[in-house]
């Protein structure tokens, strides 16, 4: 088993941070370089949800996660534009790979807790729109990073595993729950 872990984290991330930095380089620049409009259309899609939601019970909760979602945005927002002030410098493979891992798992995290916390005593109407947000996004947000896997799997992994645990916090049926579990071990 424990050589079977290894195989897998060196097929997973290993290979990927011993890519040449021109490689690297050329990767980032895939998984950065639609993130303006990505930007825009999570404003719109955060501010939207939040706006749907009519509930008042949890209203403190939600948008304290709205303001760490929109801060995490903005940050990385700002980390993009960085970025491309440096013109997509890479000066260490391993470093640029950890840094869009964290910020793929980071962005996931940050998504998922704002709209996992939407559904915290949303009506079963609102909890299907809810859900149906968390569909996209995650598989928007794997797409985003595709062009670098390890960081891909950061977001899938974890919009999965914090999407389980809302689910279950919201109290949905075994099956939803069967299919979260599922799609984490799909991975």
């Amino acid at each position: 088993p424990r050589l079977f872990v290894v195989r897998l984290a060196h097929a997973l991330y290993g290979r990927w941070a011993k890519l040449p930095e021109d490689l690297v380089r050329i990767q980032i620049i895939a998984v950065s370089q639609g993130f303006p409009l990505t930007f825009a259309m999570s404003l719109v899609v955060s501010i939207a949800t939040m706006a749907m939601s009519a509930d008042t019970e949890y209203l403190f909760v939600r948008v304290a996660a709205l303001v760490f979602h929109l801060g995490t945005l903005c940050g990385l927002l700002a980390r993009y534009v960085g970025l491309r002030r440096q013109d997509w410098r890479v000066e260490r493979s391993r470093h640029a790979v950890n840094m869009a891992v964290a910020q793929a798992g980071f962005a996931a995290f940050s998504w998922m807790v704002f709209l996992g916390t939407c559904g915290l005593g949303a009506s079963d109407h609102d909890l299907v729109v809810i859900v149906a947000v968390i569909v996209g996004v995650t598989a928007i947000g794997a797409l985003r990073y595709a062009a670098l896997p390890p960081a891909s799997l950061a977001f899938l992994l974890t919009a999965n595993l914090v999407s389980l645990f809302f689910a279950m916090l919201w109290g949905m049926p075994v099956g939803i729950l069967v299919f979260f579990a599922a799609f984490v071990l799909l991975l």
